[in-house]
């Protein structure tokens, strides 16, 4: 009875950390010079994608200190598909709440803010992915940016 037991517990733990582990299928961060982010400096990721069954999401994920001051981040998301096919979206993300605190998880003395860029976003054909996302403030230098994260889950 207890080796059933065991058995069963070992199963469903390997179950468990397979679904967690298997499905992050790109993971890239960006540094910015000097944690500031310079509106000219766009980000750019290029990964494979080889599973056109599949759906994806697709994270943006900021890490930034208490010197960034702006509420509200305007950004363009450009996906280039295997495809040929470019699909552009804006983003307002909302850095800081109207209770003036910071959204996202405080990590020591900086921010993390995660961002879904596409959820259940379908490929249709295998190759290169070309991810391009373009700081649309007016300021030319926006001090307070440490780095971004694009991350690729696959469902």
């Amino acid at each position: 009875m207890m080796r059933k037991i065991i058995v069963l517990l070992t199963i469903i733990l390997l179950s468990l950390s397979a679904c967690n582990q298997n499905n992050i299928v790109f993971k890239e961060s960006k540094r910015f010079e000097n944690n500031s982010w310079n509106k000219f400096n766009s980000l750019n990721f290029t990964f494979p994608i080889s599973d056109i069954n599949s759906p994806y999401d697709i994270f943006l994920v900021i890490e930034h200190t208490s010197q960034l001051k702006i509420k509200m981040l305007p950004i363009s998301f450009y996906l280039y598909t295997p495809s040929g096919e470019t699909r552009a979206m804006s983003y307002y993300i909302r850095i800081i709440n109207n209770d003036g605190n910071y959204n996202g998880e405080k990590k020591g003395d900086n921010w993390s803010l995660t961002i879904p860029l596409r959820k259940n976003f379908q490929f249709q054909e295998k190759g290169t992915v070309k991810i391009e996302i373009v700081n649309q403030l007016t300021k030319l230098e926006t001090p307070g940016f440490i780095k971004a994260e694009l991350v690729v889950k696959k469902q």
